[in-house]
């Protein structure tokens, strides 16, 4: 198309070439008959100024020129030579022609010449070309036409040049004898007449253009233009003024319309997201006032989410939470506080869930769903959380001391007969009393509920989520709870975290919400949250705008399965991504990006001796950015997909952006600033709040024995008669350990296989 285009336009210019180079005026003078005289002398001193401002420049001597300006006038035409040093050198000289009786100016030239004793001007006679000129009587009009058009030099009318004797010729002819004389050798035209043909020639060329079949593309691949990034920049101001479930971030000269239909970045470690797109996001929430939730697991790092950006939250105003087990300035957010009574079993079920799927060393693709000892250990697990909530003191450390109580089966039949406790509480523990008379079937479920809490249950990491909770259940207006993880706790702290996140998001969108709740959730697959997919496909009309990082594709499926991933990755709109440095994501994302056309040539020689070269053009369909390139995306550049990207007539939406912003320098130095501020002030502020507060766990050991106290009253020891083995384990009062319990589980299964073969 632009090759046609540019071939339209060649034809144009050679039109206009063609036309102006046979173009001339029939002579109306005599040479012999010249008389050249002041200007002044022939005409008024109004007409002389006029005429010299016309024809020159504001800045030229203008009194000067009207001087020494000559003229020579015979009939109708009065043509003037500003034959002034300013205007005539050795380059040549201005010429200019009027009309006398109308004062209409006909011509302007600027005549080159080589020599000054040749004339400027020299009129000829009505004979037309054909008569034989006087400076040349050798050669003929026509002649001395065709060998001089090639060296006529116009600017505003028609002249002639002749190469042997540089002498010029220069006549007038009315526009209405155009028609006559175009069919004659030399046609003559005016300037309306060669613009009126300047253009049929161009709307021809453009209209075979039109006319012309268009080459199918092969690939459909690009870019946002300008005009899409304008509009979705312009979208962007609208939505950051505008209050209720809407939100937008700029990231520099980068905007991100609808980033209420939540962020996924990826990238690997070094590649620039948290910077990029995870810090400026989360300065936009607190600047706009908004609750959020955040995942940091950067602990105590320097680039830690927490140093950097609680106090800058408490600044705006905020109610700061963060729960950090291990920490002394750790708040606490007590899991049991979400479940509503003894008999709520949905939210014990989605605990006890919770807990066991992120037991270390879990994978969604090799788990066992249908393993008995996994399902009846999980109801275990969901019926002593019930149980729990009619104790003083609800927690996980009392949940973890009713399911380590010796003869546990013993002690829950007595209470089930004292009708002390719902009935529908005690309906969760019916699995484990219908396997009474089966001994590997009960170690087994024992093994698996203890299991979940032995990582955790310990003197200091139960601060953070036994007792009453600290922080707000309800995140409305300016509140930010930080969830803060050190590497060298994360097996034991992860599906703690895991459950307060999904327990604040399920309570939070228990009612219809009136502004927007932030979950922040960098290195996603660090934690195991089954509801994430369900939380943003649904929840993101209700005011959920999630902000979820991973390092890869194939990292996110190794946690979530193949169809969750795929769920969590659509369901996030906006989807940045940075270098991966993994060879599938990088593919998967160049094939999101798409193909575009390109052209390549191929040359051959043929015919005798090959002396007959031909070109060959191939168009092929590439990718518009390929793996390779992908994966050396310099830090901070990324490719991105977002809904406010779209096409005029919005037909096209997610159209793709290549980008690497420009980092907000003032930014990053407050966030430095406030890093300081956090360890300077706010870790020991924090911890003295903890010291004063008369509620919060602060010696474990009194703690566990207040709760074992409860516990053996509501489930007090039950002697059997006739069973020695459980009344002398009912006198240590010790529980099996977990690994003695793991090699008896192993032991039974082993015994009733080889009992099932034998049968």
């Amino acid at each position: 198309m632009k090759s046609k285009l540019l071939t339209s336009l060649a034809i144009t210019i050679a039109g206009l070439s063609l036309i102006t180079g046979v173009a001339s005026y029939r002579a109306i003078a005599n040479p012999t008959e010249q008389n050249w005289q002041p200007l002044s002398e022939l005409v008024s001193p109004a007409q002389l100024t006029e005429i010299v401002a016309e024809s020159t420049a504001p800045s030229a001597d203008r009194t000067a020129i009207a001087s020494s300006a000559v003229g020579y006038q015979q009939d109708d035409l009065l043509l003037v030579d500003f034959n002034t040093p300013d205007l005539c050198g050795i380059g040549g000289c201005a010429l200019a022609g009027y009309r006398p009786s109308t004062g209409e100016r006909v011509l302007a030239v600027y005549v080159e010449r080589t020599s000054t004793d040749d004339p400027i001007v020299e009129v000829v006679d009505n004979a037309g070309f054909g008569a034989t000129l006087p400076a040349s009587p050798t050669i003929s009009g026509r002649e001395h036409f065709s060998r001089d058009r090639k060296r006529h030099t116009v600017l505003s009318g028609w002249l002639m040049g002749n190469s042997v004797n540089q002498q010029y010729y220069i006549g007038l002819q009315p526009p209405s004898e155009f028609v006559e004389t175009a069919i004659e050798e030399h046609p003559v035209t005016s300037g309306a007449t060669l613009l009126l043909m300047m253009a049929l020639i161009g709307a021809l060329g453009f209209v075979r253009i039109g006319m012309a079949p268009k080459q199918q593309k092969l690939g459909t691949g690009r870019f946002a233009s300008r005009a899409e990034k304008a509009r979705a920049r312009k979208l962007a101001k609208q939505q950051k003024r505008a209050d209720g479930l809407e939100m937008s971030i700029q990231l520099g000269d980068v905007a991100i319309p609808y980033a209420n239909e939540s962020v996924l970045f990826v990238g690997a470690p070094g590649s620039g997201k948290s910077a990029t797109i995870g810090d400026p996001g989360l300065m936009e929430v607190i600047s706009r006032g908004l609750p959020a939730i955040v995942f940091d697991a950067k602990g105590s790092r320097e680039d830690s989410i927490t140093r950097r950006f609680a106090p800058i939250a408490a600044r705006e105003g905020y109610k700061v939470g963060v729960i950090a087990p291990g920490k002394r300035y750790s708040d606490c957010l007590n899991p049991h506080d979400f479940i509503r009574s003894p008999t709520d079993a949905s939210r014990a079920l989605q605990l006890a869930n919770i807990l066991e799927k992120n037991t270390a060393g879990f994978n969604p693709n090799k788990s066992g769903k249908g393993d008995f000892f996994q399902r009846t250990g999980l109801g275990i697990v969901q019926a002593a959380i019930m149980l729990s909530k009619v104790l003083p003191e609800s927690d996980l450390m009392t949940v973890s001391e009713i399911i380590n109580r010796p003869n546990l089966i013993g002690r829950i039949k007595a209470l089930m007969q004292s009708e002390n406790v719902p009935a529908w509480t005690l309906k969760q523990f019916g699995q484990l009393v219908a396997s009474e008379e089966s001994e590997k079937q009960l170690v087994g479920m024992i093994v698996t509920a203890q299991s979940i809490f032995e990582r955790f249950v310990t003197a200091d990491l139960i601060p953070s989520f036994c007792g009453p909770s600290t922080v707000p259940l309800k995140m409305d207006g300016k509140q930010i709870l930080f969830l803060q993880v050190d590497e060298e706790t994360q097996d034991a702290v992860l599906p703690l975290i895991a459950a307060q996140v999904e327990l604040l998001i399920a309570h939070n969108f228990s009612e219809p919400r009136k502004n927007i709740l932030v979950l922040f959730l960098d290195e996603l697959p660090l934690l195991y949250l089954p509801k994430i997919a369900q939380y943003v496909n649904l929840l993101r009309s209700a005011g959920l705008v999630a902000f979820l990082g991973v390092q890869s594709f194939s990292q996110l499926r190794e946690t979530y399965g193949k169809e969750m991933a795929s769920s969590i990755m659509s369901g996030c709109r906006n989807s940045l991504f940075f270098n991966p440095n993994n060879v599938d994501t990088a593919k998967e994302v160049s094939a999101r990006i798409g193909e575009c056309d390109r052209l390549f040539h191929t040359w051959s020689r043929s015919g005798a001796m090959l002396m007959k070269p031909t070109r060959t053009q191939h168009r092929q369909k590439v990718a518009l950015v390929t793996p390779d390139e992908i994966n050396r995306f310099g830090k901070g550049k990324f490719v991105m997909f977002a809904p406010g990207y779209q096409s005029q007539d919005g037909t096209q939406a997610s159209i793709p952006v290549l980008a690497r912003p420009k980092l907000n320098q003032a930014q990053i130095d407050e966030q430095k600033v406030a890093g300081d501020i956090w360890d300077k002030k706010g870790k020991q502020r924090l911890t003295a709040i903890r010291e004063s507060d008369p509620n919060y766990v602060s010696n474990s050991d009194k703690a566990l024995a207040e709760r074992t106290a409860q516990v053996e009253k509501l489930l007090p020891l039950v002697q059997v008669e006739g069973d020695e083995d459980n009344n002398n384990e009912a006198e240590t009062g010790a529980p099996i350990s977990i690994e003695d319990q793991a090699e008896m589980q192993d032991a039974m299964v082993m015994t009733a296989a080889l009992n099932s073969t034998g049968e």
